[in-house]
């Protein structure tokens, strides 16, 4: 029988990263609305002159940096939604199926406002005490 590691060196984070992790959590915030204002704009430029390369490759950059943080900063819906996108976005290059894509980036702005619709106290909570 293998021996457990010991358990004194895997203890609870120390009181002293939370103001860390917080400051993280922001950031992301923070980048987290110029990548709704930007993802927006893409979808409206898409929309006017149709599907190119660099806008794809626009919204595909967005919702994959979004897929993989979300979920590890606490926002799994938006982390799992952010990741289908990205997979459907990926899809656009051989599919060219804008209407159901459309449809899903949408569903991921609708998530990253009511995201940062609920995180604006604690955002301006933690920022006044960093």
């Amino acid at each position: 029988m293998q021996a457990l590691p010991d358990q004194a060196k895997y203890t609870a984070p120390s009181a002293d990263i939370r103001p860390q992790l917080a400051r993280i959590r922001i950031g992301f915030l923070v980048r987290l609305e110029d990548r709704c204002a930007e993802i927006d704009r893409l979808v409206n430029t898409i929309d006017g002159s149709g599907l190119q390369p660099h806008l794809i490759d626009g919204l595909a950059e967005h919702a994959h940096k979004i897929a993989g943080v979300a979920a590890t900063l606490g926002f799994g819906r938006l982390g799992s939604l952010a990741g289908q996108a990205d997979m459907a976005i990926a899809a656009l290059q051989s599919q060219n199926d804008w209407i159901a894509t459309r449809a899903l980036v949408e569903t991921l702005l609708d998530e990253i406002e009511d995201v940062l619709e609920a995180q604006a106290p604690d955002q301006d909570r933690y920022a006044s005490s960093a």
